[in-house]
């Protein structure tokens, strides 16, 4: 039993509202952590929850951070970056190389459960000398 996640992904004036839902504990995208040199970025923001899926309310100090997964393919992505802390709500994500990526969050509590992914959307990545 985890929280609903709103997530707004923009980057300039462009902005998609996608929802996730929460689930048990375990993340539905990939493993570890690996190196990645970025060349390119784009910015993530978001909603925090309110609530658990059952519908209770979630206080807003159980949330211990997001994970934020990507990739070429929407089937496989994996993680990018864990943004540890409480009341963060966007993040300049950096990426490989220019271009398109999709990508998904999920939050986790201070027990270290981790929701389902959000929808996961597409979304343009910029590279730092634009």
């Amino acid at each position: 039993m985890y929280h609903k996640l709103f997530i707004i992904v923009s980057i300039f004036s462009f902005s998609f509202l996608f929802q996730g839902c929460g689930g048990g504990g375990g993340s539905s995208g990939g493993g570890t952590q690996e190196p990645v040199t970025f060349t390119a970025y784009t910015d993530l923001s978001w909603i925090s929850p309110k609530t658990r899926t059952d519908g209770s309310y979630l206080i807003s100090t159980s949330i211990a951070g997001y994970k934020v997964y990507y990739g070429n393919d929407n089937d496989n992505l994996k993680l990018l970056v864990d943004i540890q802390g409480t009341g963060i709500d966007e993040y300049r994500i950096g990426v490989p190389t220019a271009g398109s990526y999709f990508f998904a969050i999920a939050a986790y509590d201070t027990q270290g459960i981790e929701g389902e992914l959000s929808n996961i959307e597409l979304k343009d990545a910029i590279s730092f000398d634009d």
